[in-house]
């Protein structure tokens, strides 16, 4: 039984920041007989409740993908009293906030043994933290790993206009994690945007290697996708004032709109365009690494450089990350055969495989 207790509680930590940054109580059709472990769930992890309702009539689009990932959870086992909170003291304690240099509050993720080999990885932008858990939970077996999620956009605090938003201030955001969990000759896994970032804090002594996959990169020249182009051109509308993002906001909670999504992970996917808010700030945040050329970045970056792409990604072009790798001083070009943009957050035996071979290797076999 502890098992399904540990499911329902991860099911519930998955949806957490959507619950938390819509505030009121969000509805999900499940089972009725879902209600009293996702009521006690919720609870023990300080979230907002969810109403078990009949039919998915009328939901916005953050309800279905809530109910999309609670109705994979075993929610209608009879647990014994006390099985569901030795679950939730089971996942450890919540994220540490740091501070930028600025006093944005960075939720930062750590996990694996202390003085352990150290690897950063840094998400996609906007993206909650449970969309890279395959990569922290692998990687912490034999190192220590950080990630942290995206300032301005896990917080509700004030003077968010008044902050950096930029590739350069969201750069320096990984370095003050690293310096604040004391992590020298750190690895950095990039993903997607993440690898323009990872890019841009490399000038500091504590990268000592990367590993960029499936990049979505602003190259002055390079290809992209159509995806690309139009996510580029929606952000930069959204981020220029807030009654733009609040009128793109009404399509963002059409229930069609996750239609696309995978349903496995279309709670994490769906975040930053849960309110209208989080959608005016990823524009900011996103949309500034997408629109910054990282062709001045290259010729800085000395360190040891994996990157990975895939000729079947049709969401940031494999031409982005082929251009990157031959200006690179000391890169290694790997393309696998298949496997779409996801597939690097899906993290499959492979590629685990080939980020943790790589980081050894770097390393001198440590």
């Amino acid at each position: 039984m502890s098992e399904a207790a540990d499911e329902v509680c991860a099911a519930v930590a998955d949806v957490a920041p959507l619950l938390t940054a819509l505030g009121a109580a969000q509805r999900a059709a499940l089972d009725r007989r879902a209600r009293p472990a996702l009521a006690e769930a919720t609870a023990l992890l300080g979230v907002p409740a969810v109403l078990v309702v009949d039919s998915t009539a009328g939901f916005s689009a953050a309800e279905v993908v809530i109910t999309r990932r609670l109705a994979r959870a075993p929610l209608t086992t009879a647990f014994q009293p006390g099985e569901l909170a030795a679950a939730a003291a089971r996942r450890g304690p919540g994220p540490v906030v740091v501070r930028g240099g600025d006093g944005a509050a960075l939720r930062a993720h750590v996990a694996g043994p202390v003085g352990a080999p150290a690897v950063a990885v840094v998400s996609a932008c906007g993206m909650p933290a449970g969309l890279v858990s395959r990569w922290v939970s692998h990687l912490a077996a034999g190192h220590r790993v950080v990630t942290w999620e995206t300032r301005g956009l896990f917080d509700d605090e004030d003077g968010f206009d008044a902050r950096g938003h930029d590739l350069a201030t969201q750069a320096a955001d990984l370095l003050t994690v690293l310096e604040a969990f004391v992590l020298e000759r750190v690895h950095v896994v990039g993903l997607c945007g993440g690898a323009a970032i990872a890019l841009a804090a490399a000038h500091s002594p504590r990268v000592a290697s990367l590993s960029l996959w499936h990049g979505d990169y602003e190259l002055a020249g390079a290809a992209k996708t159509e995806h690309q182009r139009d996510m580029q051109s929606m952000l930069v509308l959204a981020g220029r004032e807030r009654a733009r993002a609040e009128a793109l906001h009404r399509v963002f909670r059409r229930a069609s709109t996750v239609d696309s999504l995978r349903p496995d992970i279309a709670h994490h996917l769906y975040y930053p365009y849960a309110t209208a808010e989080l959608l005016y700030r990823y524009g900011r945040l996103n949309g500034a690494i997408m629109t910054t050329d990282c062709g001045p970045l290259l010729a800085a970056v000395s360190q040891p450089t994996l990157v990975v792409t895939s000729p079947e990604d049709d969401t940031a072009h494999p031409d982005g990350s082929r251009h990157v790798a031959a200006r690179l001083a000391h890169a290694r070009l790997h393309e696998f055969p298949h496997g779409d943009h996801l597939a690097a957050f899906d993290a499959d035996a492979r590629r685990l495989a080939l980020a943790t071979d790589f980081i050894a290797e770097t390393r001198g076999g440590s």
